[in-house]
């Protein structure tokens, strides 16, 4: 695996709608469509727990990553925006407290930069076969 590059990508309040976007669940799913919350090795930073678990994705999850969310949509994250599920499951109030912007942007507007963002780090880490690093905290 190739040491990951120094560009991070900090997804605020947003990455755990987006996972509810990519597996309809709060904390489940399967890979790659999961890779926010789980997969990779993790790793034992010495540190404690309140900094969040580190994981390490390898260059070939990432590639399998990458391949995945480029197959995803605007429309398709359309179809599985669920506010009322998420508020629910706790998943959309996280969100609105870390989005400056939603008062701004309603509802699914509001993740797709993000996504797209993401989208982006994911395809730049995966053309040179790098792997990245996960902390969510």
């Amino acid at each position: 695996m190739s040491p990951p590059s120094d560009e991070v990508l900090d997804l605020e309040g947003s990455w755990h709608a987006l996972h509810f976007l990519f597996t309809g669940s709060a904390w489940d799913g399967e890979l790659p469509a999961a890779f926010l919350v789980k997969g990779g090795t993790e790793l034992d930073t010495g540190e404690n727990d309140e900094d969040g678990v580190v994981r390490v994705l390898d260059a070939g999850q990432v590639r399998a990553i990458d391949a995945w969310l480029q197959s995803l949509s605007g429309p398709a994250l359309a179809q599985r925006y669920d506010p009322r599920r998420m508020a629910e499951l706790g998943i959309e109030r996280e969100a609105l407290r870390a989005t400056e912007s939603a008062q701004e942007q309603p509802g699914l507007e509001r993740l797709l930069e993000p996504f797209e963002e993401l989208r982006a780090y994911v395809r730049d880490t995966a053309e040179p076969g790098e792997g990245i690093v996960i902390q969510l905290s």
